[in-house]
């Protein structure tokens, strides 16, 4: 596995790090098939034709982070454009719960925290959470393409199971 091509784009360093199984699972994410989500997807966006790869490239990178990251202090944030395409794959439930059986050995949720999106003020926590996706993913991928990461426009959502912040733990 060592040899072969870097899924997604890994970084070197990273290739030579990782455990085997963590890298099987990045090539199965790399490779899966998302033809028919992107059809789909483009039928209602057609203005992203020349983007769809690139998108797919950028969704696929953010499914890696619960691999790559699993016990992650704070919930990952897609920008708005890998979320509505990560909507697209998820619509399609019986790969979607298939892929993500495969690769992480459970369903992997999206859960928007629609809360925070309805709040006029940015929150601190939703700039933590966009902080510390970019950052996981340049760390492992490199400097983000800017044609999709270079949104503001984040949407918080919980690939891994989010934490419970202490201070809204119920007191004991």
């Amino acid at each position: 596995m060592r040899g072969e091509k870097r899924p997604m784009g890994l970084l070197p360093d990273h290739q030579k790090t990782l455990p085997d199984e963590t890298l099987r699972k990045l090539e199965e994410l790399a490779s899966a098939d998302f033809s028919v989500e992107r059809a789909s997807f483009l039928s209602r966006n057609p203005h992203e034709k020349e983007h769809i790869e690139l998108l797919e490239r950028e969704l696929k990178r953010f499914l890696s982070l619960p691999l790559l990251v699993p016990k992650s202090k704070f919930p990952f944030a897609p920008v708005i454009r890998v979320d509505e395409f990560w909507h697209e794959v998820i619509l399609n439930t019986p790969r979607y719960r298939r892929l993500c059986d495969n690769i992480y050995g459970a369903y992997l949720d999206h859960t928007p925290n629609q809360e925070e999106l309805n709040q006029t003020e940015v929150s601190n926590r939703a700039t933590e959470r966009a902080e510390l996706t970019n950052a996981t993913l340049f760390k492992y991928y490199g400097p983000l393409d800017q044609a999709v990461w270079g949104s503001e426009l984040m949407r918080p959502c919980y690939p891994p199971p989010p934490a419970i912040p202490q201070d809204l733990e119920p007191n004991r």
